[in-house]
């Protein structure tokens, strides 16, 4: 059963800024870029490092963790650079009304 969970209002939320969402499942980090608003698993699949505390690019829809600098892209979670090597768990995100939600399945 998917789980809904109000985050926060779109325009507390700026650019390149993380907000991290407690849900049952863990921690996500949800992020807005140029091109949207995006959320992740908030871990590292490396080595377990809170992705929230790293470098949003907010050109190019990555982030990067602060820990050994393995970048990941925001839309789909896949790990774009080493030493990561297994994608982090993207998740759907809907605006409704000026507010971000996110959306478990």
């Amino acid at each position: 059963m998917a789980e809904r969970r109000h985050v926060c209002a779109l325009d507390e939320l700026g650019l390149g800024r993380t907000h991290t969402a407690q849900t049952s499942r863990g921690p996500v980090v949800v992020v807005r870029t140029r091109s949207g608003v995006y959320a992740l698993t908030d871990a590292c699949t490396h080595a377990d490092i809170a992705l929230s505390q790293g470098f949003v690019d907010i050109d190019n829809d990555t982030i990067e963790c602060p820990g050994h600098f393995a970048e990941f892209c925001l839309r789909t979670g896949r790990a774009l650079t080493m030493p990561a090597t297994e994608d982090v768990r993207a998740h759907t995100v809907h605006l409704v009304d000026g507010q971000i939600h996110l959306i478990q399945e």
